[in-house]
């Protein structure tokens, strides 16, 4: 091999393919992330560099596949953007009467002896926590979400699949509390009649049904806004011995005086 030719040993480009994924790992870390923890970064940018990367022994397999003998659990160890803000839940049991119920954090990665659980770094104590309650905020990237549809196709596949695979009489008791439960919904979901009430009609004596007249929606965003009391008519609305509402009392002309005579 000639001297500076990296490319005909397989450890000299395993290297440099590790360094690459691990500068785009920390690129991707929050801006105010503490360098100084990078080294909590590698169990994670390994993880995902093996998942990238086929095995040499059989193609059809990923590297950590090949490695580990079994698929790695996305759902049993999930993973999220190296580097990211964190704010790790608080238990009662833990914090005061009057304390705040999170604690901020940064996220090292996966920690794969628990279930659900990742491993985040405490600036305010200097110390490493694991933890299954906490909350993301990355900075240069959005956590995927399902939208209220795509929730609901993945719930119903997933949901047809586990029926397929029951026995028989486990499958008719699901499919009739499915049943069930389908009319359920559909009811809460129907147009609700209108509410009518009952008045009872003098002349022949039976109950008359009539809607139940609603008060209107004022159509003002400020009843109490200033410019509005201004163009309102100012109008008393009560009947009493000296008012009559919308009523205005008589112009009377003021008696005439005598010539020469002034007020």
């Amino acid at each position: 091999m000639e001297p500076s030719n990296h490319r005909v040993n397989a450890a000299e480009r395993a290297i440099q393919t590790f360094k690459n994924h691990f500068i785009s790992g920390l690129c991707t870390t929050t801006k105010n992330w503490p360098l100084q923890l990078w080294d909590q970064l590698t169990h994670q940018a390994t993880i995902t560099l093996n998942l990238l990367r086929t095995s040499r022994i059989d193609p059809t397999k990923s590297a950590y596949e090949q490695i580990h003998g079994a698929k790695y659990d996305w759902n049993k160890h999930p993973m999220a953007p190296p580097g990211t803000r964190a704010i790790m839940y608080e238990a009662p049991d833990s914090r005061a009467s009057w304390g705040p119920r999170g604690t901020d954090a940064w996220y090292c990665g996966p920690e794969l002896d628990h279930y659900r659980n990742c491993k985040f770094y405490v600036p305010e104590t200097h110390s490493y926590r694991t933890s299954g309650s906490f909350d993301l905020f990355p900075q240069h990237c959005l956590l995927p979400k399902f939208t209220p549809k795509q929730h609901a196709n993945k719930v119903h596949d997933e949901l047809m699949e586990a029926i397929q695979n029951l026995e028989a009489p486990a499958k008719k008791l699901i499919l009739t509390k499915l049943a069930a439960a389908l009319q359920s919904l559909a009811a809460s979901t129907a147009p609700q009649p209108i509410q009518r009430v009952a008045e009872p009609d003098p002349e022949e004596g039976r109950s008359i049904q009539r809607v139940n007249q609603s008060p209107t929606i004022t159509t003002s965003t400020n009843p109490t806004d200033p410019r509005t009391l201004k163009v309102k008519p100012r109008t008393h609305l009560r009947k009493t011995r000296a008012n009559t509402p919308k009523m205005v009392p008589p112009i009377v002309n003021p008696t005439p005086l005598p010539t020469g005579v002034r007020r």
